[in-house]
Formats: C-alpha cells, sequence, structure tokens
C-alpha cells in the first residue's frame, strides 16, 4: 500500500512538473506572439469588425425586433434562454456574413461611392477570399447554433 501512494505521489509531481514545462514552453510561446504582434492583430480584429458591420448595429436590431416578436408568439410567452440566445447570435451572425456577401456583390460599385469606398474590402484591406472565408465561418457558425 505504501509503495502504491509514494507511486501515485511520484507520478502527481511528474505530471505537475511536465504540465509547467509544457505551459511555459508552448502556451508561453503563443502568449508571447501574441503580445509581441498584439498592434497587428489588433488592427486586423477592428477590419474584421467593420467587415462585418458590428460597428453600426443598427441593422442587426432591425433585424432583432421582427424575430423576437415572432419567438414569442411561437413560444405563447416567453421563450427559454437558450432558444432566445440561439436565435439573438443567429441575427448577429448570419446578418454579419449577409454585410459580407453584400460587399463582395457591390465590390465595383462600392469603390465609386464616396459613403463605401472606404470600406475593409472596397479598399483592398481585406482579400475577396478572406472576406469569402470569414463569412463560411460566420454561416457555419450560425448553422451550428440551429443544431444544438
Amino acid at each position: 500500500m505504501r509503495a502504491t501512494l509514494e507511486n501515485s505521489r511520484l507520478l502527481f509531481i511528474h505530471l505537475q512538473k511536465s504540465t509547467k514545462y509544457y505551459s511555459k514552453k508552448y502556451y508561453g510561446a503563443i502568449h508571447n506572439w501574441i503580445i509581441n504582434n498584439w498592434p497587428s492583430i489588433k488592427a486586423r480584429l477592428l477590419l474584421y469588425f467593420r467587415l462585418t458591420r458590428l460597428d453600426k448595429p443598427i441593422g442587426a436590431l432591425l433585424l432583432m425586433w421582427p424575430t423576437l416578436w415572432a419567438l414569442w408568439l411561437a413560444a405563447e410567452g416567453i421563450p427559454s434562454i437558450h432558444i432566445l440566445m440561439v436565435f439573438v447570435l443567429g441575427v448577429f451572425l448570419t446578418r454579419s456574413a449577409g454585410c459580407i456577401a453584400n460587399d463582395m456583390a457591390d465590390y465595383d460599385f462600392d469603390s465609386k461611392v464616396q459613403r463605401t469606398k472606404t470600406r475593409p474590402l472596397t479598399s483592398n484591406e481585406i482579400r475577396k477570399k478572406e472576406a469569402l472565408l470569414v463569412a463560411m465561418i460566420l454561416l457555419l457558425l450560425a448553422f451550428a447554433l440551429v443544431l444544438t
């Protein structure tokens, strides 16, 4: 019995040391990379924020009104918090993907309009393939929400 306890203690100490080693080695490297590249990461995230029009939430809020109304009617009262969160997140995800699709469709036209020529896709701050990838990820997330 004593040997088993000693072996367990030694195994625990080994696991503890190896976890600290790997955390410092790998997660420390990831953390350092993020810290060192934070200005460019932050700038990229802000471009995605603008690409998905999250800086102008009025469109999503306008879509939210009929969505919440329909949920209230379908549930005959207040829907469950899970259903409510699925639809609220779904509105933001699909609206953001729709904004990207709109930017891609109006790419040539938007570059000639004063109001839209500074959008990330039109000003070539984000490539079309990258924007398409972001839109696909948003749509896949929305689809995954429906499956929950």
